[in-house]
């Protein structure tokens, strides 16, 4: 009874002593976790107080479970701003690549999309476009695997690969449901972010695609010098769905479009060197009319291009208002190859005028146009008679000029059914579930008339905006 009561007595002065000892928790997590962190290092029968215990844990965490680093530290960048990443020397790699070379399959996707895998651009004379892959197509899945839920980072590393090797890519076009498949041979692709184009009357249309390396100055400044001598007096810049880049990519480029010396090009405001002033060499030349294209998706070093020459007074900007992405990131590495990329400065346009959260304002606000799908005119096809191979007639041309406006037929619509139109044939037939057989069925005939009507009620998009640049330019030359 003695040794009963002694353990009761016992028991309640340890309840008691846990009771006194607990201190009332801070309001935040953080300062429960400092707190929480002292109890163990106080009354914690393994701890010392030398250690540090949300160090440890979380090292030991981390250890166990790596694949969470990059989202924990991502989450803590976020919270900085919306700008600041964080990325494996594998993920950075893959976008931001160190070259203007990499074997794959030449598309540029559309990073700023959340409801898909989008192609923003395909390169000329790439094997995508050979293969009649299109922007604005979306990836639903490579190989067979379905990619709409991975990240953008693991979607390029499937789509690239060795050169000479082959990759299928299942394409959704137009928001229709049918997937169409795309295999690809990979090849070396050679990047230019630089493209010219003749538009007639002395006009010069100019569209850079991003701010990239060192390269994207060269082809830029080997292109824009001789543009004179080739008998250009006006010139666009395109830099619509131009997501910026390096900014002194930008301020070379800069240099040789501003043709007056000692001009205020930008300014820079950061905490480690306060306020910098970059000023222009006067190596460009002055055309009778400078335009630039952008639209909502014109963002950081692509903005500047167009706020700079509109505030100098030398463009006219035509199109939507810009992102408004006025803060720029330096890229730091860390010692296992890691990528830090923290937002570090403010970049402001000529006169301190800051932009960032409101975007460039064009001086011609256009919207680009929609107009029913330009179909070729077509004449009647029966789906009640099948088409033999072999046979020549009217039918047969109309069958393939159908399947020529749908992309299965690359040869020229005549009027004789051969081994060309055949496997377009089955190539439609495959795409829709159809049996494959040796001719164009009446089922299958049926279904190629339901695709042509459905393709001439979708919309497409006029590039109003570019129409206007053009109308402009060519009324200074005429």
């Amino acid at each position: 009874m003695k040794l009963k009561k002694l353990l009761s007595m016992l028991l309640v002065t340890i309840v008691l002593f846990s009771i006194t000892v607990t201190p009332a928790f801070a309001s935040t997590y953080t300062g429960k976790l400092d707190e929480l962190a002292e109890l163990i290092k106080e009354y914690g029968l393994y701890s010392s107080n030398d250690g540090d215990p949300i160090a440890e844990a979380i090292e030991r965490y981390f250890t166990e479970n790596p694949d969470k680093f990059s989202e924990f530290v991502n989450y803590i960048f976020e919270n900085h701003d919306g700008y600041s990443h964080y990325y494996s020397a594998e993920d950075y790699s893959e976008l931001y690549p160190a070259a203007s070379e990499y074997v794959g399959i030449g598309v540029e996707m559309d990073d700023s999309r959340t409801d898909g895998h989008f192609i923003k651009n395909v390169f000329r004379g790439s094997p995508a476009e050979a293969a009649g892959i299109l922007s604005g197509d979306e990836i639903i899945a490579v190989d067979g695997e379905d990619v709409r839920f991975l990240p953008m980072s693991s979607l390029t590393s499937k789509i690239r690969g060795e050169e000479g090797s082959e990759v299928t890519i299942a394409i959704r076009r137009d928001n229709l449901p049918s997937v169409t498949e795309y295999t690809i041979v990979r090849r070396a692709i050679q990047v230019s972010n630089i493209e010219l184009h003749n538009m007639g009357d002395g006009v010069a249309y100019i569209k850079i695609l991003r701010f990239g390396d060192f390269k994207t100055f060269l082809d830029f400044a080997n292109m824009y010098t001789v543009l004179p001598d080739m008998g250009f007096t006006s010139v666009i810049f395109d830099v619509r769905n131009n997501p910026g880049g390096s900014l002194d990519v930008l301020l070379n480029i800069l240099n040789y479009i501003v043709p007056e010396e000692g001009k205020e090009l930008i300014s820079i405001y950061s905490r480690d060197s306060g306020h910098d002033v970059y000023l222009s060499d006067g190596l460009g030349w002055m055309p009778d009319k400078m335009i630039v294209l952008v639209n909502e998706h014109t963002a950081s070093a692509a903005e500047v291009l167009a706020g700079t020459l509109k505030v100098l007074g030398y463009a006219e900007v035509v199109g939507t208002p810009t992102y408004g992405k006025g803060l720029g990131q330096y890229h730091f590495t860390l010692d296992d190859g890691s990528v830090a990329i923290l937002t570090s400065f403010e970049i402001k346009l000529s006169g301190s005028v800051s932009y960032n959260g409101e975007g460039i304002n064009p001086d011609y606000t256009v919207y680009q146009q929609q107009a029913p799908y330009p179909m070729p005119k077509l004449g009647e096809l029966s789906h009640r008679n099948s088409v033999f191979l072999g046979e020549e007639s009217d039918r047969v041309r109309e069958l393939e000029l159908r399947l020529n406006v749908l992309g299965y037929l690359r040869d020229t619509p005549d009027n004789i059914f051969d081994e060309s139109t055949l496997y377009a044939v089955q190539s439609f037939a495959r795409d829709n579930n159809l049996r494959i057989l040796g001719y164009a069925s009446g089922n299958m005939i049926y279904h190629l008339n339901r695709a042509i009507e459905e393709l001439a009620a979708t919309q497409i998009v006029v590039d109003t905006q570019l129409e206007t640049a053009i109308d402009m330019a060519k009324a200074i030359s005429q």
